[in-house]
């Protein structure tokens, strides 16, 4: 999404850059080095210095400072590679590739095409590896978070009736998100039952031990964040208690911006029935002093 957005605002005119400007930017995940696979979450744009028929030179200091930065917001991630918005690979894609190295170790590139071709039903989107100066294909699965799967289906389509009455009852939006985030927590909870009474019949030796499946299921523990704190507590509990002093510094701060423009509606009320008063005091006197 955070692509998409980048290559729209750049095309359409609402960024600083030229409408046929190249889309670049550094992307950021997690890597488990023993299950050798990465994880690509986010990914934000960078600058870079380009002149016509000149490959573009990214700017060093630029891409240090966002690398810095989106650690200390996300200190479990770091950054794992790049991507470009294009038709095709280039030749010239190895040479911000070599530019990248000095930032971030063995970087993937991920090319978004615009133009999909036709009847194509995946999403024009590959992933590379640069292997002895070429690029290398590589798979992936796409997957999608909570929060974008809402943003995207906000986006996609309108608001819809939460009756068939074609009337809103008041839950609409918000109910259709809890019921689905329910559903998703049934089914992680039936997996993750299935999982622990395989390893259970395996250390009871009950079934035969399948080792690739055992190795995945010490992948998937050891991406828990469970490491403990200097505190005494957990990263998952130190994270959890800083989104929920950050929703209450927000919920905080709106409620001072609400007093403050109620404080100043009444306040401009309260100035123009005064001066509607006082003028209206003002005549009454003068005619009975005429009488």
């Amino acid at each position: 999404m955070t692509i998409c957005d980048h290559y729209t605002r750049v095309s359409s005119g609402g960024s600083t850059l030229p409408r046929d400007s190249i889309v670049v930017g550094i992307l950021f995940g997690t890597r488990d080095s023993l299950a050798c696979a990465d994880s690509i979450v986010d990914a934000v744009e960078i600058e870079f210095e380009t002149r016509k028929g000149v490959t573009p030179t990214i700017v060093a200091s630029s891409i240090k400072m966002k690398i810095e930065l989106h650690a200390e917001v996300f200190p479990l991630q770091e950054a794992v590679g790049w991507y470009r918005v294009g038709d095709a690979v280039e030749a010239s894609d190895l040479t911000v590739q070599s530019q990248i190295v000095a930032h971030v170790a063995d970087p993937l590139f991920v090319l978004v095409r615009t133009e999909p071709e036709d009847g194509a039903k995946e999403v024009p989107v590959s992933l590379y590896e640069a292997v002895g100066g070429a690029f290398v294909a590589m798979d992936f699965e796409l997957e999608a978070s909570e929060p974008e799967r809402i943003a995207i289906e906000h986006v996609a389509k309108a608001r819809r009736p939460a009756n068939a009455a074609g009337t809103d009852d008041g839950g609409g939006a918000l109910k259709e998100q809890l019921q689905s985030v329910a559903s998703s927590i049934d089914s992680m909870r039936v997996r993750v039952d299935a999982l622990v009474d395989y390893l259970r019949k395996v250390e009871a030796k009950e079934v035969q031990p399948d080792q690739k499946l055992l190795r995945q299921a010490v992948a998937l523990v050891k991406i828990l964040p469970a490491i403990p704190s200097a505190k005494g507590g957990t990263v998952l509990s130190e994270e959890f208690r800083r989104e929920f002093d950050d929703t209450l510094t927000i919920s905080y701060l709106s409620t001072i911006a609400k007093t403050a423009v109620s404080l100043r509606t009444y306040s401009e009320k309260s100035k123009l029935t005064e001066a509607s008063s006082g003028t209206n005091l003002t005549s009454t006197r003068i005619r009975r002093g005429l009488h």
